[in-house]
């Protein structure tokens, strides 16, 4: 029975009309999938009353019972649901309720408030305990809000579509970029789209009708910056994967990316790329903020970003948007762009990903960069946030062909991508979306299957003067669908061979053209089906053969249903041990698959325990230069203002050198994204953390110095430099905090110490060299005892190592006294 309410009027339980205007999110309801249920709430139906002028009335269901309610909520699938529910119903069924996936959030709607926040207490889903409407509704507005942000990462289809796992959907938004031929019919088309979604908004359909009659494909960014219905429909069936809204706005879609493509391709024509960092501040749930960290931490910390991303050059706007909201983590993304990377798309003739600064083309004026979708990024760094603070997590912009895509790859992209026919490019677009609907909503995969039959079809005779979509179906070897689309392509082909119907009658002809077909197997099928079936009617060698070959055939594209019909057509002619195996075997009822398992990554951790100590240390060797190799090419790169596509590496001599030249152009310029006072309290505790960690390996194994062993000597080179260029770093975020641009002041109230712990916590470990680990010094002895000595006649340089670097001693000199003179 619903909670008791009193019947008279109540105003706490009213909301006010220009609040519930304020809070109007109907604009952005056609885009996503949500229904408000309000179960057991008896209040004169004030709130159901007041939430159609916040949202639209059928988004809203009333029920009197949680059975009802939980009934609904089962037959609407892939929908979430806010369920707002009196405190006796919400008491009694809370277990039933948090176990359902679909309800992301329950709101108490009670008379008395401390009640039932006692029993609420620790409970995710109830996202508030309240008697007033108006906080209700407030809180309700935040949540709904921040299901429809812009860059979620909680949903499993999100989730799998970040990683390289999501190859039929990757495909599918790539050719959709990348396909130019979309008619002015294409484009009316999208517009009466527009019309559909918004059929009662007036004011939004006089909107789009004036932008179908000035659309230009060159004001692309413009309408996307201006947040505008064309930007919320496309963001959104980005978001949520809605591949049919995604294929009607693929015109747009088309028109931002070719935008950002010019860009893209004029800034890496010019001598000089100074895009080195951008930023973008975000709240993150705390399971969101995990998926990154198990994402950085597995074997292959890629994700794959199938939104347009934006972000800024400006860290302070980004922060700005890194605010907590109620239990979100406020976070800011960094992304780096490395020398690496520019100087290899400066010798790019094509450009597979593209990001551009869109500044004077965005309505907002902001120092916006926009990534265009399927851009790669590797996870370098996730750090939860200390003491209050943001959560940061570093992204380093990969090339994509150090995923899963290779030069074949983006050759038979682009050959989907120019496809001219337009029933042969819808029909090949039909085959990646349900393709990639079946990828995203299940475990299994036959991407690779496919990919493969294509891949070494590609260029060969089999491809030659064949359709597209016959080609791509014809690659199916586990759905027997796809396949029969073939066959039945094949035939119409074959019918047209006049040498095939001049001979429809020969059996011996057919059945030699049927062997030679035999790599190719809907071809050679659809010739089985088409001339050799009706001639199988003896009992010849020849027709038992043809029927086996057959079989067999239907087996390896997966019609097991027509393989058994050979097989026992063969078997009725002469009865062979293999084909009575052929037939058992079909007639077993299929395996029930077992239903797939959430993984939170692909890539386990590997327990390094097990490893042998050489294997360790190698693995501590290659993480030592990886490490450095990061600071050189990012890191520095930014604290040192260095625009220019020099090398990446650097030595301890150049590290010092350059800070200097930084320090004295901090002393006179404004803030930037070197000298940012949050980020550079962040990387002062990233820095000190990170010395500590090394200073705790070096500490260990300078102890096993007895005997120079060569792989140990190259560790401590290793530690012992990085160990410099920290200090160079922590020196100069020092000073980036405490000596104020412009400004004779030393002001040290921002610096704090990091707090670091010993040894025991695991954040302060490296997996692959644990301190902890009790047998770690003991097989080291060992290692040691049985290796033999290293050549310590050679003696290194290290703080020129790894690059020497000329520096100007009289420059030095006088910056010193500069800096003496300001102090």
């Amino acid at each position: 029975m619903a909670e008791s309410i009193m019947t008279a009027r109540d105003e706490t339980r009213h909301v006010p009309t220009n609040t519930l205007h304020s809070f109007n999110l109907k604009i952005c309801d056609n885009m996503d999938e949500y229904i408000v249920c309000l179960v057991g709430i008896n209040d004169n139906e004030d709130l159901s009353k007041s939430l159609p002028a916040m949202i639209s009335a059928d988004r809203i269901h009333p029920f009197d019972n949680v059975t009802a309610t939980r009934e609904y909520i089962h037959k609407v699938e892939n929908t979430k649901i806010f369920l707002i529910i009196s405190g006796k119903l919400g008491k009694d069924y809370i277990n039933e309720l948090v176990g359902e996936q679909q309800i992301i959030g329950i709101y108490i709607y009670c008379k008395e408030e401390e009640v039932h926040k006692t029993w609420t207490e620790g409970i995710e889903k109830v996202r508030c305990v309240v008697s007033n409407a108006e906080q209700l509704v407030g809180r309700l507005h935040i949540d709904i809000k921040q299901f429809t942000s812009r860059w979620p990462l909680d949903e499993k289809s999100v989730r799998k579509a970040l990683t390289d796992d999501a190859q039929w959907y990757h495909l599918f938004l790539y050719v959709i970029c990348n396909h130019s031929l979309y008619t002015d019919d294409s484009r009316a088309k999208m517009f009466q789209a527009c019309r559909n979604y918004y059929p009662k908004v007036a004011h939004q359909i006089k909107q789009i009708d004036k932008l179908e009659e000035e659309y230009k494909p060159c004001n692309a960014i413009r309408e996307y910056t201006k947040d505008s219905f064309l930007y919320r429909i496309v963001n959104r069936a980005l978001r949520i994967q809605d591949m049919q809204i995604i294929t009607e706005f693929a015109p747009y879609i088309h028109d931002l990316h070719a935008q950002l493509y010019q860009l893209h391709e004029k800034y890496y024509l010019s001598s000089k790329q100074t895009i080195r960092s951008v930023y973008r501040g975000q709240a993150l749930s705390l399971d969101e903020l995990n998926y990154l960290k198990s994402i950085c931490q597995s074997r292959r910390p890629i994700i794959i970003l199938t939104s347009f991303i934006s972000t800024t050059l400006d860290p302070g706007l980004a922060l700005g948007f890194a605010s907590a909201e109620h239990d979100q983590i406020p976070c800011l993304f960094e992304i780096i762009i490395t020398n690496e990377y520019n100087n290899e798309h400066q010798h790019t003739p094509a450009h597979e990903q593209v990001f551009a600064n869109i500044s004077q083309y965005s309505a907002m004026g902001e120092k916006e960069v926009l990534f265009s979708l399927v851009s790669h990024f590797r996870v370098e760094r996730v750090d939860y946030p200390v003491d209050g603070c943001r959560a940061m997590v570093t992204l380093e912009l990969i090339s994509d062909r150090q995923g899963a895509c290779t030069q074949n790859y983006f050759q038979i992209a682009d050959t989907i991508s120019k496809e001219t026919n337009p029933q042969v490019f819808g029909d090949v677009l039909h085959i990646l979306k349900e393709n990639a609907a079946d990828e995203l909503q299940s475990e299994t995969t036959n991407w690779k299957q496919w990919w493969s039959r294509l891949s070494s079809k590609w260029g060969t005779r089999e491809t030659d003067n064949r359709p597209l979509h016959l080609i791509m179906y014809s690659c199916f070897t586990d759905n027997p669908d796809w396949s029969r689309k073939a066959i039945e392509m094949n035939k119409a082909i074959l019918r047209a061979e006049s040498e095939i119907e001049a001979n429809r009658s020969s059996f011996s002809y057919l059945f030699k053209r049927f062997n030679s077909l035999r790599p190719m197997p809907t071809e050679c099928l659809a010739l089985f089906e088409e001339y050799l079936e009706p001639l199988c009617k003896t009992n010849s060698n020849e027709v038992y053969e043809c029927l086996c070959s057959a079989g067999y055939t239907y087996n390896n594209i997966s019609d097991k249903e027509n393989a058994l019909k050979c097989f026992e057509k063969a078997s009725s002619i002469k009865r062979m041990p293999e084909i009575q195996n052929q037939i058992k075997h079909l007639k077993k009822p299929p395996k029930q698959s077992k239903p797939s398992q959430s993984r939170e990554v692909v890539q386990m951790k590997q327990d390094y325990t097990k490893l042998p100590i050489r294997k360790r240390l190698d693995h501590l060797l290659e993480y030592l230069r990886q490490r450095q190799r990061w600071y050189d090419a990012a890191d520095a790169k930014i604290l040192f203002r260095r625009s220019e596509n020099s090398r990446d590496g650097l030595s301890v001599n150049d590290y010092r050198c350059y800070s200097l030249s930084a320090m004295k152009r901090h002393l006179s310029t404004s803030i930037s994204a070197a000298n940012h006072e949050d980020l550079c309290l962040w990387r002062y505790e990233k820095y000190t953390h990170d010395l500590y960690v090394f200073k705790q390996v070096q500490h260990f194994l300078e102890s096993f110095q007895d005997k120079p062993v060569s792989i140990l000597e190259s560790i401590l080179l290793e530690l012992r430099i990085l160990v410099k260029k920290l200090n160079v770093l922590i020196v100069l975020c020092t000073v980036y905090m405490c000596c104020k641009s412009r400004h004779q002041v030393i002001d040290t109230t921002k610096l704090r110490f990091p707090k670091l712990t010993n040894l025991g916590t695991e954040r302060e470990q490296l997996e692959f060299f644990d301190l902890r680990d009790e047998k770690l010094s003991d097989n080291l002895k060992e290692f040691i005892l049985k290796s033999s000595a290293a050549n310590s006649s050679v003696t290194i340089d290290e703080d020129s190592w790894k690059y020497s670097s000329a520096q100007d001693d009289q420059t030095i000199s006088n910056f010193l006294d500069e800096i003496n003179s300001i102090v």
